[in-house]
């Protein structure tokens, strides 16, 4: 499965924040990401590559919001997500 992921409220973060916590704040999300499978990343952006249940992986990744949510003392979440399935070579 790839699955599309769009953070929201960024451009504000990043107002408030600065340009490089706001990079910081997508390499740390990346990095959890790469626990679920590959990851492409452009800007606030992710291309996720997993053989996981889209259900469980949505759960997962509530969970990371969450806890970055509470640590950053910021509301974003995800503005987008979709979901492909497919089987290489069939």
């Amino acid at each position: 499965m790839i699955l599309y992921l769009n953070i929201e409220k960024m451009r504000k973060y990043n107002e408030k924040f600065g340009h490089q916590k706001g990079d910081q704040l997508l390499k740390r999300i990346e990095t959890e990401l790469l626990k679920y499978g590959d990851v492409e990343r452009n800007s606030d952006e992710f291309f996720l590559y997993t053989n996981m249940l889209l259900e469980k992986l949505l759960r997962e990744l509530e969970d990371i919001l969450k806890r970055y949510k509470a640590r950053e003392r910021y509301s974003f979440g995800w503005s987008d997500w979709r979901g492909v399935y497919g089987n290489a070579g069939a």
